[in-house]
């Protein structure tokens, strides 16, 4: 990588083969969301100069380097991701195969069990407490400010609302979230909205 000049992989074979990887991975992704940018003509669409997509795509170069033991490859990649886009997510975090980035700037997505169908908006952060992480099931929206620490774990179809901090809480499926630590308050999710996210 050109931001790292450091002489390692000099004939760009580890940037081939997680290039290929990540871009297959975004088209399984983009396959099955729904939102305006990720398609074309019905067929999934990759466009770098989209930020959102490009901050999915650095994920992936680095997780891929990761998963194929060049560490350093995949320090290099999250390391940019977080120059370019402003969104910590470690290689070693496994996010799901199908999730979905909103103007993800200051977001950290720590070591957490993930499922397929995330949303994820800006500034959120997911993390631990005392060792324990939190367990979030499938079509979780977390939006702008959301907090999920600890012993959490998230039902399915829930939304974790604007500057909302769960921790070491548990939410059943089909939530709304509002509210802090001390005070939480759930109310049945019936916001077609943030469902329509993926296909």
């Amino acid at each position: 990588m050109h931001a790292f000049p450091d002489g390692l992989d000099p004939d760009g074979r580890m940037a081939v083969r997680v290039v290929g990887d990540a871009l297959d991975a975004a088209e399984h992704c983009f396959t099955r969301i729904a939102v305006k940018y990720f398609s074309r003509q019905g067929k999934p669409a990759f466009n770098h100069l989209n930020s959102d997509q490009y901050a999915m795509f650095l994920y992936w170069v680095s997780r891929f380097a990761f998963e194929r033991g060049d560490e350093v490859f995949a320090e290099k990649a999250y390391c940019l991701n977080k120059m370019m886009h402003g969104v910590d997510v470690l290689y070693e975090i496994q996010l799901p195969r199908v999730f979905f980035f909103s103007h993800v700037v200051g977001t950290v997505l720590g070591r957490a069990r993930y499922s397929d169908y995330l949303s994820v908006y800006q500034g959120v952060t997911v993390g631990g407490n005392e060792g324990i992480y939190p367990v979030l099931g499938e079509y979780v929206t977390l939006l702008t400010g959301a907090t999920v620490i600890g012993k959490s774990q998230i039902g399915s179809h829930t939304i974790i609302s604007a500057h909302t901090m769960v921790r070491d809480h548990d939410v059943g499926e089909n939530r709304i979230v509002v509210g802090g630590n001390s005070v939480i308050v759930e109310r049945p999710n019936t916001n077609v909205r943030y469902r329509a996210t993926f296909k």
